[in-house]
């Protein structure tokens, strides 16, 4: 294991709150993604990753897989084309299925194409809007379920909190937006050849927004950078799991400025 990813370990490790066990996990919050989000299709389903953080520092944070579900007023629209090329958006809440990923730095949102209207839609995509949130699903085991009290403060003050530290982080905050769009443009757990490698950047630059590709995007092509410079050392990882360390090491930082400034108050 290279210096990087034993070091991206031992923070994320470091960096996650613990609570007792059985309580229910944190609220997490998705950044806004700024327009549509192409998704993949696969065998009857469309999925994408998309960045989060955690709302609540004193909550242990979710499991690999923790099934969420958009907190009230969240916004987040199904985009896509009816067969006649209209463009159609529907409301993701009832049709869109949210597991979290690595932790709280990634949601995988899905979508089952039996579940979109007669005639179904083409060029999915999905666009989170501000101060989106998820609650994770209630389950008879958590011990420690959220008080409305403390939904109430996740979802106002704080997430507005997270909105100025997190969704507008600058280099960070689009840096991870947009190697999350590398992320999703490759398989997980096999490797790529060279050429796949070295188009990544170019692919991510013509599927973003152009609100995104107006930003500052240099963190985020240092770290595809980094990620290209471990592989021709020889990295035995899959280069999806380099783009994800930095990723969430891009989260990590926003997210430990966040936990700061809630607990302080500032």
């Amino acid at each position: 294991m290279s210096r990087f990813f034993l070091f991206a370990a031992l923070l994320m490790f470091a960096l996650t709150p613990r609570a007792p066990a059985l309580s229910a996990p944190q609220i997490l919050a998705l950044l806004e993604t700024q327009g549509p989000k192409p998704l993949t299709c696969v065998d009857g389903e469309c999925f994408a990753e998309f960045s989060s953080f955690c709302m609540e520092p004193g909550r242990e944070g979710p499991d690999h897989d923790t099934v969420y579900l958009m907190a009230k007023g969240t916004d987040i629209r199904i985009i896509g084309r009816t067969a006649d090329g209209k463009k159609a958006s529907l409301p993701a809440n009832g049709l869109a299925r949210f597991k979290s990923q690595r932790g709280y730095t990634a949601v995988r949102i899905s979508l089952p194409m039996a579940a979109l209207p007669p005639g179904g839609l083409k060029s999915l995509a999905i666009s989170v809007g501000r101060h989106a949130a998820l609650l994770p699903k209630p389950l008879e085991s958590h011990r420690k379920p959220h008080e409305p009290a403390e939904v109430a403060v996740a979802l106002g003050p704080n997430r507005l909190t997270g909105e100025q530290i997190v969704d507008n982080g600058g280099a960070r905050a689009d840096g991870a937006r947009l190697l999350s769009y590398m992320i999703n443009a490759l398989p997980k757990d096999q490797r790529v050849g060279a050429a796949d490698r070295r188009a990544l950047w170019r692919q991510a630059m013509a599927a973003a927004p152009a609100k995104l590709k107006s930003r500052n995007l240099r963190l985020a092509h240092s770290g595809y950078q980094r990620c290209l410079a471990e592989y021709r050392e020889g990295s035995k990882f899959p280069f999806r799991k380099c783009l994800e360390h930095m990723h969430d090491h891009a989260l990590w930082e926003l997210n430990r400025r966040y936990w700061i400034a809630v607990k302080t108050g500032s």
